[in-house]
């Protein structure tokens, strides 16, 4: 045990002194004031104290610890416009422990096992991951994917194949695109976009980037030996902009968009938890 690591639990000891409803009133002032002056002495916060203790395995490790799994974000029809997947790419980027492709059409079942769409197959968006962050990512897909619709046809009405409404619905994207990527630059921490993300030290950003490719690379190995999937990275091709007023549009309210922890899963540095 270094010093530090010597002081804290020192510090613990004195505080849970303190805490303790057997202890005399004279004992608990002392633990107290000893207490409060290792903090001040060794610039010690009640917090730096009472954290959980660091993580010492590696980000390999921590990888391979976590569960893998999918969690699919069903699309309405056989073929859905190219904006909607490249939604779902944007939403991985933002998770930063998770990566996604789409899935052949399918046969949609709700739970009460009635087809949904007349027995139409539906495309889908299939997240691979870390179980929990896949979920998440599904959910947070399927809300942008209806904020998105549901403001274009408030704005533009008709069809988003084509016209106005898919303008807007392609500068939504955009815009959600550059938010997501300013912030990673911002806060150097690929993905992991959270609110208290500046408090971490440099070291910890490291390290929770180092966990997130770890986890990327553990979740792409799962998805090819467990589901026998194999994919191609791969580049999709960009569209001329038919209403350039509808895509601006959508690109300041993609950007407006609240991209924090209150709307994605705990990020998990494997620093404290």
């Amino acid at each position: 045990m270094n010093d530090i690591n010597r002081i804290k639990d020192r510090i613990r000891k004195l505080l849970n002194l303190a805490a303790d409803d057997g202890a005399a009133e004279g004992e608990i002032d002392n633990a107290l004031r000893a207490a409060r002056q290792l903090m001040l002495a060794n610039q010690l916060s009640e917090d730096d104290v009472t954290a959980a203790p660091e993580d010492l395995r590696t980000p390999e490790e921590i990888a391979a610890d976590a569960t893998y799994g999918t969690a699919k974000s069903w699309g309405d029809a056989e073929r859905e416009p190219l904006w909607k997947g490249c939604l779902a790419r944007v939403v991985a980027e933002f998770m930063g422990t998770v990566q996604c492709y789409h899935d052949s059409p399918k046969v949609l079942r709700k739970a009460t096992g009635i087809v949904a769409n007349d027995g139409l197959p539906v495309s889908g968006w299939v997240f691979y991951g870390p179980a929990e962050d896949c979920v998440l990512a599904a959910e947070l897909h399927t809300e942008l994917l209806m904020t998105c619709a549901a403001t274009a046809k408030l704005k533009y009405g008709g069809t988003l194949l084509k016209g106005p409404g898919r303008d807007y619905c392609d500068g939504f994207v955009s815009g959600l695109r550059d938010k997501v990527y300013a912030s990673q630059k911002e806060d150097k921490i690929a993905g992991a976009i959270v609110d208290d993300c500046r408090t971490l030290s440099v070291v910890d950003q490291q390290r929770a980037r180092d966990i997130a490719v770890a986890k990327i690379f553990r979740g792409s190995e799962w998805l090819k030996k467990e589901k026998g999937v194999m994919l191609r990275s791969g580049s999709g091709r960009g569209r001329d902009i038919g209403n350039s007023d509808a895509y601006g549009q959508g690109q300041s309210d993609g950007g407006s968009q609240t991209m924090s922890k209150t709307r994605t899963a705990k990020i998990e540095y494997g620093v404290r938890h």
